[in-house]
């Protein structure tokens, strides 16, 4: 038993949420092919790609430049520019230029790795519950239809007035979708 096994005191996880991303080998490839895939709203995701870049080149040029970077995906990538207070803005700041805070976009680098990993993983499907939602102004039903290729039990959907933000665009709705589908008995 690892420590995640003893902290959670389970050998198998019992829900999935998967919020306003898409999945390594069901859709999230097409988002690294020129021209540029599109939000919700036709805006082009041409961060995938920069953000993919190699041997370090994405962290060299956003380093020291944190705030500018995090405030025009803020502005640009949400339904409601305003939803990510200045506040928020400078934790998400502090978090991503504090040592190693830049690590967070090598999640980005794995792009091909994870498809092939995912695709041979979904060949046996989850059998969990999953919540899966995406704002309507980016992702929208993606990641939904991204988990419905690798689990037999998936809900949720497109969020109206919403764009990847989804905690700070719609907390309240956000809040209530997880209190119910927590809640719920496991069958």
């Amino acid at each position: 038993m690892n420590e995640w096994q003893k902290a959670v005191g389970s050998t198998t996880p019992r829900r999935l949420v998967f919020l306003e991303t898409l999945l390594g080998g069901f859709g999230y490839e097409d988002a690294l092919r020129h021209p540029f895939a599109t939000d919700g709203l036709g805006r082009a995701v041409w961060h995938v790609g920069f953000l993919d870049s190699p041997d370090g080149i994405p962290e060299a040029l956003i380093a020291g430049r944190e705030r500018l970077l995090l405030r025009w995906f803020h502005q640009h990538f949400a339904y409601n520019p305003t939803a990510v207070s200045a506040e928020d803005l400078e934790e998400y700041v502090r978090c991503y230029a504090s040592p190693g805070g830049l690590n967070a976009l090598k999640y980005y680098s794995t792009h091909y790795e994870d498809a092939a990993h995912n695709r041979v993983l979904a060949k046996t499907p989850l059998k969990m519950p999953v919540l899966a939602y995406g704002g309507a102004a980016f992702l929208g039903e993606g990641p939904k239809k991204a988990l419905e290729q690798l689990a037999v039990n998936v809900r949720g959907g497109s969020i109206s007035e919403c764009g990847h933000w989804i905690p700070e665009e719609r907390p309240q709705f956000l809040i209530d979708e997880l209190l119910k589908f927590f809640a719920e008995e496991d069958g």
